[in-house]
């Protein structure tokens, strides 16, 4: 059945009535988990209902406006995992490419955004980044949903998104880290994407990428490749997304001297040399390096 406004107003009550008695369970009955296990099972299939929202746009503004969604945001921290992570699963529906497209045509796009920077979503969802296992599926999984919220949010909004991203949180950092993985797989391939993203929307991203030793980081992860071809077409995005990264950076004139101090031209140098994948790449990080940006 389709949701209209008075049965958005009966799911949003129940959900914090659900959110209420589990705190209250949990407080009293802390060290028994069998005594709150019941509020909680309640409380995951709340979150389960509030999927209906994604089918729903013309709600999403009645409901930002219930301020439910900030009780959404504090579920990120509660302490059993499956309730984070349905979280997680909820915030990935809701700002999914196609619904915020079909938000902005009821002008509304930027209500569930603006929302979600107000209430600190960006700093919760990145403090989870770094709480969770990528070696457990599950983990791994909302890694790649919280990466996919932070490019839906970014694509609304890129320079005021990125900045907030860039002054609230960690996430440069932990994409940084990320991508320094030696083993290629889907989510340090997602991870060089959003940070590519980042790097194009926000002169102050590509600044603080200078600033900091990222660009040695970028440069790490290129040099994976100077003798070897990558082994699939998502590899050979991967340093297709590395170089833009590099190259957004070299936009800055102060980051053009970083870039020589840290050996990037005998790096692109090499790469040409040997004439791999990332030599396709290689000379346009160097027109970068040399442009007059000043």
């Amino acid at each position: 059945n389709t949701l209209d406004e008075a049965g958005m107003k009966r799911l949003v009550l129940s959900f914090e009535k659900r959110v209420t008695e589990n705190l209250k369970m949990r407080a009293k009955f802390g060290d028994q988990p069998q005594r709150f296990l019941d509020s909680e099972i309640e409380l995951f299939a709340q979150l389960k209902k509030l999927h209906a929202l994604a089918t729903s746009p013309s709600l999403i503004p009645a409901f930002v406006q219930s301020r439910s969604l900030t009780t959404v945001l504090s579920l990120l921290t509660h302490e059993n995992a499956d309730i984070a992570m349905e979280v997680v699963d909820l915030l990935a529906e809701l700002t999914d490419a196609d619904l915020l497209t079909e938000l902005a045509e009821l002008a509304s796009a930027n209500v569930l955004v603006d929302s979600l920077l107000e209430e600190g979503g960006p700093s919760l969802l990145v403090d989870m980044l770094y709480r969770l296992k990528e070696e457990v599926p599950e983990e791994a999984e909302t890694t790649h949903k919280i990466l996919n919220i932070a490019e839906n949010m970014l694509e609304t909004d890129p320079k005021r998104v990125a900045e907030m991203f860039l002054r609230k949180t960690e996430l440069v950092q932990w994409l940084l880290l990320r991508i320094k993985a030696r083993s290629f797989d889907a989510n340090k391939l997602y991870a060089s994407e959003v940070l590519s993203i980042l790097l194009q929307g926000s002169p102050a991203v590509q600044k603080a990428i200078g600033e900091g030793n990222g660009l040695d980081h970028l440069l790490l992860a290129l040099s994976a490749y100077k003798r070897k071809d990558p082994s699939s077409l998502e590899e050979a995005e991967l340093i297709e997304n590395l170089n833009d990264c590099v190259c957004s950076c070299l936009l800055q004139p102060d980051n053009q001297t970083v870039f020589l101090k840290a050996e990037g031209v005998e790096l692109m140098v090499l790469a040409l040399r040997d004439g791999r994948y990332a030599s396709r790449c290689a000379l346009k990080a160097l027109d970068y390096a040399l442009a007059r940006n000043a």
